[in-house]
């Protein structure tokens, strides 16, 4: 065969290689600035290696409410859990010892009415308020009250985000819902609405993105990122009213986290993950074209018991498949670990990705771990006893070989 032959065999050959890679790209990803794209057939690198290693739950000197909201892990290993219903935070030493309680209920210096969010950084606990917008900050270790911080937009600014009008115009009770803490201390504020009461506008409604400095108290630059909301939320009649069922898996959503100063954002219909930085530059993304798992609607259903939200799934518009990924932790060590549907609906299959993007390794585990934090070699879940009820915290030793 000549090498004129080859070389155009060659060329063919690459180009059909390139239209592939690209046809299954869509439009929208490809359009984005220093994207990385892997191939879907990509193999893990290295094996991972989990442990049950502590469990954190009620003892003789502390029962949980029955709605544990956030579990948040500082720089020494001490465990901090939000007790919504109990308006207290249940403080836990690294080795699975309960160390004290601390009721957060009122309207005083320290104090707040439906402690919403909670973050554990810089040897200081941040708690926000759903309804008072301020953060109260703690010492970590003492949990000393030591400041309040309004974070509502206050009129006195003169300035308002440029969505408020839009907002108020969709009747939209626009407030911050959650928030992150940066390495100078500095706060990203997301505004929302998460009353559900009223089932209005559920799929309008998105995450607006503030900066907060601190150390002057004000806002210094909004509508820095929007996002979509959904919050997974799906509205049902029950009886004689409306019931709203969160964390329904088919329904596609926004998810966040954020470490060493990055912030991450997927929409889970794609395996897509965009960073931004501090300041909520736009820096990179990363891609895998993953097929789909197909939904079946009796598999959609095992995710709710009641027969009124049975029933409202059955009438639902269903996707044709569960989304691209359901959730994602970034780690202290800047890896991914997303969680992705199997054909199992009470079964996550785990893949965690170095910074880059590149695929490190995967396991399955169940669905009911809820994976919270990941840092120092260990990985936090929030699990449910199905029998009882009863939640607690697990901790899990992790090796990458």
């Amino acid at each position: 065969m000549s090498n004129r032959l080859l070389l155009v065999l060659l060329v063919v050959f690459l180009v059909n290689c390139s239209s592939r890679q690209s046809q299954q790209i869509p439009n929208h990803i490809q359009q984005l600035d220093s994207l990385t794209s892997y191939p879907a057939d990509a193999q893990p690198a290295r094996d991972i290696k989990l442990a049950k290693d502590v469990t954190y739950r009620d003892t003789s000197q502390v029962m949980f409410g029955p709605m544990i909201r956030g579990v948040e892990v500082d720089e020494q290993g001490q465990v901090y859990l939000l007790d919504f219903r109990q308006n207290k935070i249940h403080v836990f030493a690294g080795n699975g010892s309960f160390r004290k309680s601390m009721k957060v209920s009122g309207r005083g210096p320290g104090e707040l009415i439906m402690p919403w969010q909670m973050r554990a950084t810089n040897n200081q606990l941040h708690l926000l308020g759903y309804v008072q917008q301020k953060i109260s900050v703690f010492d970590a270790q003492t949990l000393e009250h030591i400041q309040d911080v309004p974070v509502g937009i206050s009129e006195k600014t003169g300035t308002e985000p440029s969505w408020m009008s839009w907002a108020q115009k969709n009747q939209f009770s626009y407030r911050p819902i959650t928030f992150f803490v940066h390495p100078d201390g500095n706060y990203f504020i997301f505004f929302g609405d998460e009353d559900v009461g009223s089932g209005r506008n559920l799929s309008d409604r998105t995450y607006e993105v503030s900066l907060y400095d601190l150390s002057v108290q004000q806002y210094v630059q909004y509508d820095l990122l929007s996002f979509d909301w959904t919050g997974q939320m799906m509205a049902a009649e029950v009886g004689d009213g409306m019931r709203f069922t969160p964390d329904t898996p088919y329904i596609r959503s926004s998810q966040f986290d954020f470490a060493n100063g990055r912030l991450v954002q997927g929409w889970t219909d794609d395996f897509l993950f965009k960073f931004y930085d501090e300041q909520g530059n736009y820096q990179r993304a990363i891609y895998y074209p993953f097929e789909k798992v197909p939904l079946i609607e009796e598999k959609a259903l095992s995710h709710h018991r009641l027969l009124g939200v049975q029933e409202a799934v059955r009438n639902d518009t269903l996707p044709h498949s569960w989304p691209a990924f359901n959730s994602v932790v970034m780690d202290d060590q800047g890896r991914l670990w997303v969680s992705t549907f199997t054909e199992d609906p009470n079964m996550y299959k785990w893949l965690v990705l170095e910074s880059s993007g590149k695929l490190l390794a995967e396991f399955n585990w169940p669905a009911r771990r809820k994976l919270q934090e990941v840092q120092g070699g260990f990985a936090y879940t929030l699990e449910r006893n199905p029998q009882t009820g009863l939640q607690k915290v697990m901790r899990y030793r992790f090796e990458i070989n």
